[in-house]
């Protein structure tokens, strides 16, 4: 294994050269993504629409985004049960479409995807560089944007012809902690609350992240070590129930749960969901980097508040993600928590003296996870990305 990693290392060397270093990455993850994912571009013109076994769900979202893009701050009418009637305080996607001058359904739908595969690329390009910015090693930053390649997480941009739009999300939350300002920092944060509901949680790990990163980090003692620093997060989080609120009662739009509605508390649990399933749904979404998250819970033992932080923003996501029908995208908000455990692992290292291990642990848990396809369990059936049932379909 050590062979083979110095080999590895040889040959990225080119890769990691040079200034545009942080671009020649980033443009390679969302090629690998793009690839294993294999997503189904014939779902965003009318002809292929047609001929899809999910023609009607693909086209009851295309509807209902096209709808709320025209009038993204009225109440939406859809049926309790469909995804389309949770998409009330999800507009920022449709914002964003709204300023291109378009009115066709699917050339709309086209360019929102294709936002959803810019937000990939500045997914990683932001993760390398925050990782690059504490971790200060070229090897180790592209090790982790490879890690998240292979996961759920990294292809969630390129495969979602659904639409469903997380990609946006997790995207603008990473810009959160790539900025140094408190105010765009704060916009960040709100986009990504108002793109979906569940980022709300993630934003409680890309706290632990930035509390993490701060210099002193090393040395919390107190019960509630808050400073100046961590006002915008905690602003957003205040900001963004005013805004509801606001809007809530100023046009009557609201998002339906329980009743039947597809969102009710362990949702999962109590219907026709095999219990296999979801435990393939929450063990796939980081494979064996769950081994890496539980690390981290040994290495924040000294850090109370950020141990608090970090197993309550995993545990109500988990929560969330058994209470809906999408467990795989709902678990998927919780992307920060692996990216702290990468930072907690080459902290570690870095003590001990041996930076390489690092780097030589992301390596290894690359290879495993590559290995293993990842699971997306959506709605009611799941499917292998990368692809490996059609891709043997296809050639045999």
């Amino acid at each position: 294994m050590h062979q083979l990693f110095t080999a590895f290392k040889t040959r990225i060397g080119w890769l990691l050269s040079g200034k545009s270093w942080k671009l020649r990455v980033s443009a390679l993850c969302v090629l690998y993504c793009i690839i294993t994912s294999l997503p189904n571009y014939l779902n965003l013109t009318e002809s292929g629409l047609k001929q899809s076994p999910y023609s009607a769900l693909l086209l009851e979202n295309y509807q209902a985004l096209n709808n709320q893009i025209d009038h993204p701050f009225s109440p939406v009418k859809a049926g309790v049960s469909t995804h389309s009637s949770k998409l009330a305080f999800r507009f920022v996607p449709a914002l964003l479409v709204k300023t291109l001058p378009t009115n066709n359904l699917f050339v709309r739908m086209l360019l929102l995807y294709l936002i959803n595969n810019l937000a990939g690329f500045v997914f990683f390009f932001s993760l390398i560089s925050l990782t690059f910015r504490y971790a200060d090693s070229r090897l180790f930053s592209g090790l982790v944007a490879f890690n998240f390649c292979v996961l759920y997480v990294g292809k969630s941009f390129f495969h979602d012809t659904y639409l469903w739009n997380d990609g946006i999300a997790f995207a603008l939350l990473l810009l959160s902690l790539l900025s140094r300002n408190a105010l765009l920092t704060v916009v960040c944060l709100l986009a990504a609350y108002f793109t979906d509901e569940r980022a709300i949680f993630g934003g409680i790990l890309i706290f632990v992240y930035h509390k993490l990163t701060e210099p002193d980090s090393g040395k919390l003692s107190a019960l509630i070590p808050l400073t100046r620093r961590d006002l915008p997060f905690i602003f957003s989080f205040i900001c963004y129930g005013v805004i509801r609120l606001v809007i809530i009662q100023l046009t009557d739009m609201q998002t339906p749960v329980g009743g039947n509605s597809g969102v009710s508390l362990l949702l999962r649990l109590q219907e026709r969901f095999p219990v296999w399933l979801n435990v393939i749904g929450v063990i796939g979404i980081y494979k064996v980097a769950w081994v890496l998250l539980f690390r981290s819970v040994g290495w924040l033992r000294r850090e109370p508040f950020l141990l608090l932080c970090s197993v309550s923003g995993l545990f109500s996501l988990l929560v969330i993600s058994l209470s809906v029908e999408d467990l795989t995208r709902s678990l998927a908000y919780s992307f920060m928590a692996l990216a702290c455990g990468f930072l907690l692992y080459h902290r570690q290292a870095s003590q001990s003296g041996n930076g390489d291990a690092a780097e030589y642990g992301a390596f290894r848990l690359l290879l495993l996870n590559a290995c293993i396809p990842t699971v997306s369990v959506v709605l009611y059936y799941f499917k292998l990305l990368p692809p490996v049932d059609r891709l043997i379909a296809r050639f045999l």
